[in-house]
């Protein structure tokens, strides 16, 4: 995953508060890019309605997704991101968003994703 942020909108960030001694407020302008791998699992399915799990090294946070009618696209939101992702075989792409209200922090995020072997 590719991310490019300003601040530290989720705690998967690594500089989020959560991780650092720094305080939010000092971060507010810190404009960073990074990539690392995250895991996506499905935790539970009723229908196109998926209950997911996503672990960053630093952090875990429990979206939820819903399917396309024809199994193309996924839909992903949690309480700081948004993604909409292509299904393609074993692999799911596409772009998504983090934001924190509270503290204005935001990111932009490119996606791609493989099935674990």
């Amino acid at each position: 995953m590719i991310i490019t942020a300003h601040g530290t909108p989720t705690p998967h960030h690594p500089k989020h508060p959560m991780h650092t001694t720094k305080k939010a407020q000092s971060l507010t302008h810190d404009r960073t890019s990074f990539s690392e791998t995250w895991t996506l699992t499905v935790v539970k399915q009723t229908g196109p309605h998926l209950e997911l799990m996503l672990e960053s090294p630093r952090y875990k946070a429990f979206p939820v997704g819903t399917l396309s009618a024809d199994g193309k696209f996924l839909q992903v939101v949690a309480e700081y991101l948004t993604w909409t992702l292509n299904i393609d075989g074993n692999t799911m792409s596409g772009t998504g968003t983090a934001r924190n209200n509270h503290t204005n922090h935001y990111a932009a995020q490119c996606i791609t994703m493989t099935v674990a072997k």
